[in-house]
């Protein structure tokens, strides 16, 4: 069930993703830069924030509909508001994944995410590399996953590389799971919604 604080709370992160480009501006001596960077994201929220961005990189946004921070050093990222909140962080698995959905090992974390709404869902993400193969990844996942329903199960291939994609559920749980061949290790994105409310 979509809420409608993931509607409004992925709206925002549409706006705080200009975050990211501001904070390489964060190192820059020329306050001109960084001056034009806060105008940019108050301009694409209505002018209904205050921007402010350091010289060390950090981002704080302050708004009616919630504020946002952003560390240039680290790779954080949050923000919330009435609806729910959303944190990320970089190379580390978010406080609320679920301790049945394991994640491969050797597994390299790049990020990591959660958002929860006032309606009742978290949505966790996490994404990496790790050295196991997509076949392998596929069957390790059904076999750590077995007890719930496999509801997609799609293969395809591009330029020769294999693109997988499943999902299984299970009462008011959903998990979601892409593996990608690419050149090197093999890309991994999974993510767990509970819905309380469902």
């Amino acid at each position: 069930m979509m809420h409608r604080g993931r509607t409004r709370m992925m709206a925002l992160a549409a706006v705080a993703s200009l975050l990211v480009v501001a904070a390489g501006c964060g190192n820059a001596t020329d306050k001109m830069a960084r001056k034009a960077s806060e105008k940019m994201i108050e301009h694409a929220a209505d002018g209904d924030v205050d921007v402010q961005i350091g010289k060390d990189g950090n981002v704080v946004v302050q708004g009616e509909d919630g504020n946002f921070s952003m560390s240039g050093e680290d790779g954080t990222f949050k923000m919330e508001n009435e609806d729910g909140s959303f944190s990320s962080e970089a190379g580390k698995v978010p406080a609320s994944w679920p301790d049945d959905v394991p994640l491969p090992s050797p597994f390299e974390v790049q990020a990591g995410s959660e958002m929860m709404d006032a309606g009742g869902e978290t949505y966790s993400t996490v994404g990496g590399t790790t050295s196991i193969s997509v076949d392998e990844l596929k069957t390790f996942y059904a076999e750590a996953l077995s007890e719930w329903e496999e509801v997609t199960n799609s293969t395809s291939s591009v330029d020769g590389r294999s693109h997988v994609q499943s999902a299984y559920e299970t009462t008011n749980r959903t998990v979601t799971i892409m593996i990608t061949e690419v050149d090197g290790p093999t890309q991994l994105n999974i993510s767990h919604t509970l819905d309380t409310d469902g």
